[in-house]
């Protein structure tokens, strides 16, 4: 199964080495086994260096600044989807806008 967090590819190695994260994604996306199978067949633990991302996204991507803003999202009452999502940003691919270094939180909190 394809994922819809799986689009962008920053999430790999949060999601298969912290079980809170994917505690998160389940709760967010319904899904029931929190051990689901990664699309790029990466196990639960492995060690994931780099997250398999396509080489024309990896210059508009920082990992650790999305994992950042990622958790101040977490906390906002504007959030959805446990923070994957936010009420003002009604577009696709709310994480690799998130991670992008120009992109500004609509309410200033990042």
């Amino acid at each position: 199964m394809y994922y819809p967090f799986c689009k962008n590819r920053i999430v790999c190695k949060p999601c298969r080495n912290e079980r809170s994260f994917r505690e998160a994604l389940c709760k967010a996306y319904n899904i029931s086994d929190i051990d689901f199978k990664c699309p790029e067949d990466i196990p639960i633990g492995a060690v994931v260096k780099e997250n398999p991302i396509k080489k024309s996204n990896a210059s508009n991507v920082n990992t650790e600044l999305s994992k950042q803003r990622y958790e101040i999202c977490k906390q906002c009452k504007h959030s959805t989807q446990e923070g994957f999502g936010c009420e003002f940003y009604k577009r696709c691919c709310f994480g690799r806008w998130r991670a992008k270094k120009e992109s500004k939180c609509p309410e200033g909190h990042w």
